[in-house]
């Protein structure tokens, strides 16, 4: 559907977007850059009493969401050594696929979309949350001389 196209066009800009916020500004602001335009995205979804301003939103969350994934798969490999960047990615790796699953779930359980569409947002903002206690990448902060 051009619904969901306009989400996967959003994801190929947040992808690209997203690794040049996070080298510019942080990884840590580009996650919170990434994860609040999601989840405003996503409150506008649900609310979309048009058409048009639901592909709108969709194509911004698909921003958000690409930004968000980068982000966070930089700011949590560089915490860790080397040798264990392999098992961490695989562990991030695992906690999307759940939140996929989770999503999955809650389609079948929430059958309207907006409310739908809603509950994803809240699912972000519960992500989001952590994320504010994580401090800043040790190597952006070392390349950047903050």
């Amino acid at each position: 559907t051009i619904v969901g196209s306009a989400y996967f066009a959003g994801g190929l800009i947040g992808a690209f977007v997203g690794g040049i916020i996070s080298d510019l500004i942080g990884r840590k602001k580009g996650c919170l850059i990434g994860y609040s335009t999601v989840i405003v995205s996503t409150f506008a979804t649900a609310a979309s009493p048009v058409i048009g301003l639901l592909i709108a939103s969709r194509f911004i969350q698909g921003i958000g969401c690409a930004m968000s994934v980068t982000g966070i798969t930089i700011l949590s490999l560089e915490y860790v050594p080397q040798k264990y960047r392999a098992a961490c990615n695989s562990t991030l790796q695992v906690f999307w696929t759940t939140g996929y699953l989770l999503s999955i779930l809650t389609g079948y359980l929430i059958r309207q979309w907006h409310w739908l569409a809603a509950s994803s947002g809240f699912m972000f903002l519960g992500a989001l949350i952590p994320l504010l206690l994580v401090p800043e990448s040790p190597r952006f902060l070392l390349v950047n001389k903050s």
